[in-house]
């Protein structure tokens, strides 16, 4: 679990990883100019990474104090198009079940993973790929 970083709260750089549970839950204080709009997430692959699997990754938000806007909780590479047999057809890529939710409070993610699914804008419903 990774909790109220102020930047991206984990960045993956290595090839070969595998996670199988992940959850993080966002800064409460920080402002939008601070977070959202410089792009930060819960859970980053690098560009240059091709060989990452990750199973059941949560991002949570309860921006307290401002009305933060994040763009996705989760981003990482796109996968070429002859690899998206290994998608599941959930158009998650490398990252497999994942979802997030809005706790309370301010603000909200606008999708879940690189711009798809849906946006976390109500208060406790888990919102998913596919």
């Amino acid at each position: 679990a990774v909790e109220h970083t102020e930047e991206h709260l984990t960045i993956w750089n290595g090839e070969g990883g595998k996670v199988r549970f992940y959850q993080s839950e966002l800064p409460y204080d920080v402002s939008h100019a601070a977070f959202g709009a410089k792009g930060y997430t819960g859970y980053l692959v690098e560009d240059h990474v091709k060989d990452h699997e990750a199973h059941a990754v949560g991002v949570y938000s309860n921006f307290r104090d401002y009305v933060v806007t994040v763009d996705t909780a989760i981003r990482h590479p796109i996968i070429e198009k002859e690899e998206l047999e290994k998608d599941n057809g959930d158009g998650s890529g490398m990252v497999k079940n994942p979802f997030t939710v809005k706790l309370d409070n301010f603000g909200h993610i606008m999708s879940v993973v690189n711009g798809g699914g849906g946006e976390a804008n109500e208060k406790g419903t888990p919102v998913r790929v596919g």
